[in-house]
């Protein structure tokens, strides 16, 4: 919940007249458009604020040593904040119409996108006690993960329309911004794509951990097909099912509900991070509910406990 918050602040603030000035965010007016640019900033702030808040409940993260909880806190400042998207914000508000190279763009993406999904994959891995190796390989799945999602991005906005991608398309080239598609062409661009989500799967399998997101689902997100209109991951949802939905992973029911954050076209890969999230802490509090509850490990072996 808190990286879906800061995600849809940023979203809202990146909407507003001063940085991309866009009308339309998942097919609808932007929140400025709506309520005025005054009520997008307070609208942000709150969500920024807000996240915050949930993670240092103490009811929320309740079996984690303190010290724990305080470090996820930590990774969620540092990939939102002024070292993480914030920064790679500014970067990218700086390069526009200035003629910059590959490792520019690298730095910005790195930053403006990859550091919020870093920090998605790394507090469900820290949630779920992993091990310094494990952390290590997560880490380095999450950030070929945000490079195939910005690459795909970066493909989309050229290729796109407004009702594929629910905002305007085009918009970098109109804003004087270089991409991927710029140094590498499309089809260059989408092969490198492909060759990240490639290296994810295979950094997962060395991480020893089932993180509930498919090779089909990562493989997707090479061929842009995560944020297009015709998803058909079952994993992932979409906005034509606005209900719950279930699937058996591992022989385990994980309960997964529609979020309006993470509908359709706009589908932003944060979303399916933070989902990674949401699958470790599950795992994690069966665990533990196991441990307090005869016979609660053989109900949640068979499919028959929900979370």
């Amino acid at each position: 919940s808190s990286l879906e918050l800061i995600h849809t602040y940023s979203l809202i603030h990146d909407d507003l007249p001063a940085m991309d000035n866009d009308d339309y965010r998942r097919g609808k007016l932007t929140n400025h458009k709506v309520y005025g640019e005054a009520m997008a900033i307070l609208a942000g702030d709150a969500l920024l604020t807000l996240a915050f808040d949930l993670c240092s409940r103490a009811e929320m993260l309740d079996h984690l040593d303190p010290r724990q909880q305080v470090r996820i806190i930590h990774e969620l400042a540092e990939g939102s904040g002024n070292v993480g998207m914030v920064a790679g914000q500014v970067l990218d508000i700086q390069a526009e119409n200035k003629d910059i190279d590959l490792p520019t763009l690298q730095d910005i993406h790195v930053h403006k996108t990859g550091k919020l999904i870093r920090a998605a994959v790394r507090m469900g891995a820290l949630a779920s006690s992993a091990t310094p190796q494990q952390l290590t390989h997560l880490t380095d799945y999450a950030e070929d993960i945000g490079l195939a999602f910005q690459i795909a991005d970066d493909v989309l906005n050229v290729t796109g329309t407004l009702k594929e991608l629910g905002k305007n398309a085009n918009t970098d080239a109109q804003r004087g911004k270089k991409t991927y598609p710029t140094f590498y062409g499309i089809d260059g661009a989408r092969e490198l794509a492909q060759e990240c989500t490639a290296r994810a799967i295979s950094r997962r399998s060395a991480s020893g951990r089932r993180l509930g997101l498919g090779d089909r689902t990562i493989e997707a997100l090479g061929r842009e097909r995560i944020l297009a209109p015709d998803v058909d991951e079952p994993f992932l949802g979409t906005a034509r099912e606005a209900r719950h939905r279930e699937r058996l992973d591992n022989g385990e029911r994980v309960l997964l509900h529609h979020d309006p954050v993470l509908e359709g076209p706009g589908l932003r890969l944060v979303g399916v991070a933070a989902q990674v999230l949401v699958l470790v802490a599950a795992r994690q509090e069966r665990r533990l509910l196991a441990h307090r509850e005869p016979g609660a490990a053989a109900a949640a072996q068979a499919g028959r406990l929900e979370l």
